[in-house]
Formats: C-alpha cells, sequence, structure tokens
C-alpha cells in the first residue's frame, strides 16, 4: 500500500480505541510514542501526570495493514505497545497473542469469532433510532443503508463480516465475524467498534456499544465464540452431538472461571445492569447447547462448525484481555481434566445456580482477591487494569442518578 498517512491504532486498558495519525516513514521508523499514564487512565482524565510514568512506543503490526476505503491517503495498521524493546505489562494486545500462543504448548492453535451488539441513535433526541422491537427482520428499511455502508467498507478493510441482522431491542444490531486467529478476531472487533461510530456518524447517526445506554432496552453483549485445532483438526468435536474430552475440559474451565474474571468483561458499572432476568444476559454459571438464557453455548454439529460460546461480556469490553483471560481458562481446564456439570435444560432464571457477580463491587472484589486471576494473569497487568478500574468504586458509592431523583425526591414531601 502506497498510502502516505497511517492511522496507528492501540488501546488502552479499558479497551477503547486510540488513533495516531502519522506519516508511513515515521511509524517505519518507531518515531511514535505515548504516555504510559494514558494507556492506563482508566475512565478519568487521559492527561498525564507532572513528571509522567514513562513514555511506551507504538509498534505497527504490519501484517494488520489495510486500506481505508473512503480515502486513499490513509491506511490503518495496529500496534501493539513496547516499553524498552520489549512488550509493555500494560499492553493488551500483547496480552492476548501470548494466551494464544500458549495453546501451542497443547499442540494447538486457537479459532475464535466476536459478535458484538450496538445501538444506532438519533442524536436529536438521545434515543434508539426506532422504538419497537424488530429482531431477526429486514423491515427496518430505513437503517438497512447504514448497516450496509457498515458491512461493505468494513469488508472492504478485511474485517470478515459475515452477517448483521436486528437484534431484541429498537434500533439494536448485532455484526458477525468470521472465525480466524484468535487475534485476528479481536483486532477485527476493535475496528469494527472504531469505525462503525464514525460510518453512523457520516449517516447523521450515533452509535453506542455501551452494555446497557436505556433501562428499557435491551443491553449489549460481546459474546466470543472459540475453538481449538490442531493438525487442521478441531479437537472440541467428539461427534455430530458431543464435544470431545479437550472441549469439555475446556468448557469446564471457562465456567469456574467466570464469576472471578467477570470483571474483564464487564469493566463499568453500567455492565451489570444487563445481569436481569429474562434479558438473554447470562446471570447464572450454566451452559446449554441451543438456549440463550445460559451464559455459555456448545454449538454442537460438523467437525468444522463445533465450538464454544461464552455469553458473559459487554460490548464494551477491552476484547484483548477479555479472549486472553478465556483462552488461559480454557486451557487451565483443559489441562487438569475437569469435567463441566451437566447442561441446563429449560430457562436458567428459573434455577438455583451459582450466580454471576450482579453488581461492580462485586465483581472487582473478585478479581481483586481470586487466587485463579493471580494464576493465570500477569500480575503487572492485573494489578493496572484493577488500579484503572479503582476510582469507579468511589464514583459508584458517591455519584446520584436522575433516576434516583424521580424515584426518591419527594420522599419527605409525602
Amino acid at each position: 500500500m502506497s498510502a502516505e498517512w497511517i492511522d496507528v491504532v492501540w488501546t488502552d486498558l479499558v479497551g477503547r480505541a486510540h488513533v495516531m495519525r502519522a506519516t508511513r516513514r515515521a511509524a517505519e521508523r518507531g518515531a511514535l510514542h505515548v504516555d504510559a499514564a494514558d494507556v492506563r487512565a482508566g475512565f478519568g482524565s487521559v492527561q498525564s501526570p507532572a513528571g509522567g510514568e514513562g513514555r511506551l512506543r507504538l509498534e505497527p503490526d504490519w501484517s494488520t495493514l489495510r486500506g481505508l476505503p473512503w480515502d486513499a491517503d490513509v491506511s490503518v495498521v495496529l500496534a501493539d505497545l513496547l516499553d524498552e524493546g520489549a512488550p509493555s505489562p500494560l499492553c493488551a494486545r500483547s496480552f492476548l497473542r501470548a494466551s494464544a500462543a500458549s495453546a501451542g504448548e497443547v499442540g494447538c492453535e486457537v479459532a475464535a469469532a466476536v459478535e458484538l451488539e450496538f445501538y444506532l441513535v438519533d442524536p436529536a433526541t438521545g434515543r434508539p433510532v426506532y422504538p419497537w422491537i424488530d429482531n431477526y427482520s429486514v423491515s427496518r428499511i430505513e437503517c438497512e443503508p447504514v448497516l450496509a455502508a457498515i458491512r461493505n467498507e468494513l469488508r472492504a478493510m478485511a474485517i470478515a463480516i459475515e452477517a448483521s441482522n436486528p437484534e431484541y431491542s429498537g434500533g439494536q444490531f448485532e455484526v458477525n465475524i468470521a472465525h480466524g486467529p484468535a487475534l485476528a478476531a479481536a483486532d477485527q472487533g476493535v475496528l469494527l467498534r472504531l469505525f462503525t461510530g464514525i460510518l453512523a456518524r457520516r449517516a447523521g447517526l450515533d452509535a453506542t456499544f455501551l452494555a446497557k445506554p436505556w433501562t428499557d432496552q435491551s443491553g449489549s453483549g460481546a459474546h466470543v465464540h472459540q475453538s481449538l485445532w490442531r493438525d487442521d483438526r478441531n479437537i472440541f468435536h467428539g461427534g455430530e452431538d458431543e464435544l470431545s474430552a479437550e472441549g469439555r475440559g475446556y468448557l469446564a474451565g471457562l465456567l469456574e472461571s467466570m464469576t472471578e474474571l467477570a470483571l474483564l468483561g464487564s469493566p463499568t458499572p453500567n455492565g451489570y445492569h444487563r445481569r436481569a432476568d429474562g434479558s438473554f444476559a447470562p446471570t447464572v454459571v450454566a451452559w446449554a447447547t441451543d438456549n440463550r438464557t445460559a451464559a455459555v453455548r456448545a454449538v454442537l454439529g460438523s467437525p468444522g462448525a463445533t465450538r464454544i460460546e461464552h455469553r458473559d461480556g459487554g460490548a464494551d469490553c477491552n476484547l484483548y484481555l477479555t479472549i486472553g483471560a478465556q483462552i488461559l481458562a480454557g486451557l487451565d481446564g483443559m489441562r487438569r481434566e475437569i469435567e463441566p456439570p451437566p447442561p441446563i435444560v429449560g430457562n436458567a432464571y428459573e434455577q438455583d445456580l451459582p450466580a454471576l457477580p450482579r453488581t461492580f463491587l462485586e465483581s472487582y472484589e473478585r478479581l481483586r482477591d481470586s487466587e485463579l486471576a493471580a494464576r493465570l494473569l500477569p500480575r503487572l497487568l492485573l494489578d493496572a487494569y484493577l488500579e484503572a478500574l479503582a476510582p469507579e468504586v468511589e464514583v459508584l458509592m458517591t455519584s446520584s442518578a436522575d433516576w434516583e431523583r424521580e424515584r426518591y425526591g419527594e420522599v419527605p414531601l409525602r
């Protein structure tokens, strides 16, 4: 590609994409840097404190270079964060690369795919573009040109979108990305979120991947499909209607880790508003096959299609951390040859099963105190993530909200 300008994309610890536009020459000679404080800033100010915490070098991964369809002068590339020539402990993308590479210890490669849900929003009202449920329908003709642009422009950027559809709320949509190497799956999810917002604005709309934008509408999730391959064979496939022993161990590892690693998939207090009965978001640790009330699904069938779907994360999570931690948890269960409980039958919301964290504070404390997380995750990365989210505990405990004024504002007068 001969584009003069390169948009170098990197993510901070909470998963927000940042873009630095530079000449190709500057990107190639390693002249691009970011403040470490900006990587670990969380949801607060991204301004580095006086004195700073050092600088990290942006290292473009040139295998991810792709053109920008609407601007021939610009290309896009994903970047890692390096500290003195080595992957920084703050680099979530490097963490996922290492997590996926660890499958090589059992002679496997990880394939993954991401499904992301989001809303198209009318900026004039601040509400979804239409109010009624119309899932799995093409009758929302007014939105199809926007979705078509998202599909076509992103496919032109080598983001392997397979399908899109309206979801179970007004103005909510889901986009599915094809299976591929785990790092590529996360990269494509990051770019999908970034450029969906840009393309929506070109159509006069906004887009939000916030996990639960409105109380009266469905939450938006990030569903991660994953499988392990050895010598071009899917080792999760144990027959037409069953997982192999390796697949069962991997599944058991995912289930065992769900409560303690939930903060990786839901990094904001808002994300826990998704957890409600009948919401299609999981509230308990359970698995099944064709059952959307379960937290994890085993998708059974042909050797090529057999996979495990982890359904707990919100659409606003750090995809690199979420997918990387799921891989490590699954591999851990597979190595220990643990067995999952029996699959549930019926509605998971109506059954007495281990509960997932219902609040941000509970989830934060579970990750902070987790022996499993301390064993699976790099200590410096885990500590930095917890530090980045620590201010949200104080915000949650000390902030008043509109609904509180509406619900309780006249209590002393009644």
